[in-house]
């Protein structure tokens, strides 16, 4: 869809000087996000224009309406409940777990268990949270906090409590300041806050718990986190219930720490994906709420197109929002589906149609920005996350160049820009993408182990900064020389402080260095120092030469391997035949003649499952240049055998232009060796 059309706008903007659709048909998302760029000088100029960089259809009319149904691959809030579908059964199911009509709560804890793209996030925000506002409960109505872990899970929780005014406005810093030196916990702040409104009924939404495990966070502090947060809810007569949405691949790690698996096995909810009648109507019914119609047979075709991804809702929804987007005579149609590639291939294309309207010199720092946008995890899961303005501005060249490049991913909804506590940060609007657009995948295949490395880096640089660079905390020996020789080979893909601990790590290492050979001459031992440094030019001249015959033994082996291939290659290959009462015999006979470089042909080892037999048994024959034919009393005794045995080989010989084979029988006992006819 964007194509040759990527940068020209429609006839109704044109008419207009080009500014007609800069603010209209946006999502209140969309405008959410133009307001927390508003603020700096470098950024608003280049995001303006962009977002007037939308796909256009000859055949399509651009139309101006009311905000959209379809979050597109932003989650469901609380203020899209109306348009919310498909998923009524789960949410009465949650509502009876987290609270009773009277308001005391069933669970303190509960989990959402699902597949990324199952809709775990629109669920609890568009469907939980509104059910929860039309119950009665006797200290008022409830209130909610949102928060995602990040990589400051408890001061994002407290600033999640303050917005929904669980912890008074003035009282945050000191919340905050209090909770990072110990000095309090979130048990003291719930407390608190029941005893400013004793009956008062609170909800915290930890959206993505899996963001414990994937951001850079010593174990120690992630474990202080939970400790924190589960005790809170689990006191008694607590006023405030947790609910936590959680990838269902995380599911391991939730249960290395004891006290979260207690939680979870004893409430969460595993959500399937939805059923073919509940896709349909979270397609239909939006629209239709909207007075737009949807072509008959759109909504079965989109869930055909998903076959066994129907857990995928964010691809649905994509597709969704780029239909109401263009609709065809106000509708949303098969024709405009079509056009966008179907609901698979929409996401993928139009994140490398973008890609590719950049300079060469932008591909590049947009490979370094996504780089910083995933966390590469153990095993093969990677995550978004989230990195703030600054550093991405720092690696591609200013902020103005930042959104320059990454201003046409945010008008399309692939990228997110939004506060984190007081930071404002970019990420991917959805995990989807790192799944389905092939270029994320090449990134990450090249540079898997270098992000491990980095990741690594970034929790040691973190620490180093928190403990106010204490040297103690500095890199040495070996990991020191990996990180001087990682930085010189790609110096753009670190970020200043990570630079500033590699660097100081240097300084580090140089006065220790430097200080020993003080210390020596101070009390005398010169002669001491001399040795030592002896030994050590003594163990680089070793350390040299041993990675010199390293490297000559290497190639030695490889030239061996080439010459024992060579001689494999033209070692005379033997076909093994025999009745079934010797296979053991033939067995060990195979052994033998392998061991002495020949390359023998046994059915029960040369034979895959699901073969014919009988053309493979021919094919090895023909391929052979002797045939063994094991012979046993009772093989000979038995009638027939052999004699079968050479008519095959015979036959087989016959189909072989100018060919022979050679066929030997071989005595296994004291049998005797029958008549070999013609």
């Amino acid at each position: 869809p964007l194509g040759k059309h990527a940068r020209m706008e429609t006839e109704a903007d044109a008419a207009q000087g080009g500014n007609g659709h800069a603010g209209a048909g946006k999502t209140e998302g969309a405008r959410r996000q133009d307001r927390l760029l508003r603020p700096r000088a470098g950024p608003p100029r280049s995001v303006a224009r962009f977002a007037r960089i939308e796909p256009g259809f000859a055949i399509l009319r651009r139309m101006d309406t009311t905000r959209s149904p379809y979050p597109g691959l932003q989650p469901f809030d609380v203020d899209d409940a109306p348009y919310y579908y498909g998923r009524r059964a789960v949410i009465e199911k949650l509502v009876g777990m987290v609270a009773r009509p009277e308001g005391k709560a069933t669970f303190s804890f509960v989990g959402i268990i699902g597949e990324s793209g199952s809709g775990k996030s629109s669920l609890v925000r568009a469907g939980l949270l509104p059910a929860l506002s039309q119950i009665d409960a006797p200290g008022g109505p409830w209130r909610f906090g949102v928060a995602r872990p990040g990589n400051d899970m408890l001061g994002n929780i407290c600033h999640a409590l303050a917005m929904a005014a669980i912890i008074p406005e003035e009282q945050l810093q000191d919340c905050l300041n209090s909770l990072r030196c110990g000095t309090s916990s979130l048990r003291h702040i719930v407390e608190a806050a029941n005893s400013r409104s004793p009956r008062a009924r609170f909800l915290l939404v930890i959206d993505q718990l899996e963001e414990m495990f994937t951001y850079s966070v010593d174990v120690n502090r992630r474990d202080f986190a939970l400790e924190s947060l589960l005790t809170a809810c689990a006191l008694p007569d607590a006023p405030m219930s947790v609910v936590a949405t959680i990838r269902s691949d995380f599911y391991g790690e939730c249960a290395q720490n004891p006290r979260l698996a207690e939680a979870l096995s004893s409430s969460q909810i595993l959500l399937a994906p939805m059923s073919e009648d509940e896709i349909v109507e979270a397609i239909a019914r939006p629209a239709e709420a909207l007075g737009v119609s949807v072509d008959p047979g759109l909504p079965e075709l989109i869930v055909s197109d998903l076959g066994s991804d129907r857990a995928n809702l964010a691809l649905m929804q994509f597709m969704m929002s780029n239909l109401w987007k263009y609709r065809e005579g106000g509708d949303l149609s098969v024709r405009a589906y079509k056009q966008f590639g179907g609901v698979r291939a929409a996401l993928p294309q139009q994140a490398e149609q973008i890609f590719q309207t950049l300079a060469p010199s932008d591909q590049r720092d947009f490979h370094r920005i996504m780089s910083r946008l995933i966390s590469v995890n153990e095993g093969s899961m990677s995550t978004r996350r989230v990195a703030v303005i600054e550093e991405l501005a720092e690696i591609s060249g200013g902020e103005g160049n930042l959104f320059r490049i990454v201003g046409p991913f945010i008008a399309r909804g692939l990228l997110t820009v939004s506060n984190h506590g007081e930071r404002r940060v970019v990420e991917l609007t959805h995990d989807i993408l790192i799944r389905y657009w092939s270029r994320i995948a090449h990134w990450l295949d090249e540079d898997r182990e270098f992000l491990k490395w980095r990741r690594s880096l970034e929790m040691r640089a973190e620490e180093w900064d928190r403990f106010s660079r204490d040297d103690g905390l500095l890199l040495r020996g070996p990991a020191l020389s990996q990180a001087v020789a990682i930085l010189q080979e790609r110096p753009h893909d670190t970020t200043p402080r990570e630079r500033a601990f590699i660097e100081q790590s240097k300084v580090a290492s140089q006065e220790s260095a430097l200080n020993f050979g003080k210390l020596m001459g101070a009390i005398g031992l010169k002669g001491l120092e001399a040795k030592v440094v002896g030994r050590v030019v003594e163990h680089e001249r070793l350390s040299k030469e041993y990675d010199i015959l390293s490297e000559q033994l290497e190639e030695r082996k490889r030239s061996m391997e080439a010459i024992q291939a060579e001689l494999t290659a033209s070692s005379p290959r033997i076909f093994l035949s025999y009745a079934s009462e010797d296979v053991a015999h033939a067995q060990q006979l195979y052994k033998k003649l392998k061991a002495k470089g020949f390359r023998p042909w046994l059915d029960k080892k040369n034979l895959l499952p699901g073969q014919t037999w009988k053309r493979e048994i021919a094919k090895g024959i023909r391929d052979a240049d002797f045939v063994l034919v094991c012979l046993s009393k009772r093989a000979v005794e038995k009638r027939g055998y052999f004699q079968s045995e050479v008519k095959l080989v015979i036959e087989t010989a016959a189909n072989i232009p100018f060919g022979e084979v050679f066929l030997i029988p071989v005595k296994l006992d004291e049998c005797e060796v029958p008549q070999i006819g013609r």
